[in-house]
């Protein structure tokens, strides 16, 4: 019995996640590829974050999710071509493609730490029962405990409802849960 290839993934990628990364992207000197003509760096990101509502933020956030989403749920190869996604770029399988999707997930998640005033993040909120339940969820992989996390962020004094209800949504968390890295104190574990 022949096998059939895999059918690959047309990334679309919709406004503001596609502004932003239009706003990260810089002069690709080969023209080759254009996945190296980006700067991929919460300074650069911070930038657009800066001048963006918070409104803008969370949805950029929320397609940031859905595009994870949809990428680990695939199988076969990925592609974001120029008229669709940016990149003009395929990948051969949906972890090399979340692996290229790792320093944007970094820089947004250090970019919001860093700002001046977060819009869905206060140092505040880093009590150590957060801290250790945030770590123990990455180190165990155990994302069925994010609404417990959501209540010992309210413990902590935490009433951002998108982030309360980001953490108890049914959502499937496993591979990007931007909170987990917006509460990290840097690099912490991949979501490849």
């Amino acid at each position: 019995m022949a096998a059939f290839p895999l059918p690959t993934l047309d990334l679309h990628i919709p406004d503001p996640l596609r502004q932003l990364f239009h706003h990260c992207e810089s002069i690709c000197v080969a023209a080759c590829c254009d996945l190296d003509a980006f700067d991929v760096s919460a300074a650069q990101v911070g930038t657009w974050l800066a001048h963006e509502p918070a409104t803008a933020t969370a949805e950029m956030l929320g397609q940031f999710d859905r595009l994870l989403r949809s990428i680990a749920e695939h199988r076969g190869p990925v592609q974001a071509g120029e008229w669709n996604g940016c990149f003009n770029h395929t990948w051969q399988t949906p972890h090399d493609c979340l692996t290229h999707f790792v320093d944007w997930r970094r820089a947004i998640s250090e970019a919001i730490r860093g700002m001046d005033d977060p819009p869905f993040f206060s140092p505040t909120w880093l009590s150590e029962p957060v801290v250790a339940l945030r770590n123990a969820i990455l180190a165990e992989r155990a994302f069925d405990r994010l609404p417990i996390l959501a209540d010992a962020l309210e413990e902590a004094g935490c009433d951002n409802r998108f982030i309360l209800d980001h953490l108890r949504a049914d959502d499937d968390h496993a591979h990007h849960c931007w909170v987990l890295d917006v509460l990290g104190t840097g690099g912490g574990q991949s979501m490849a």
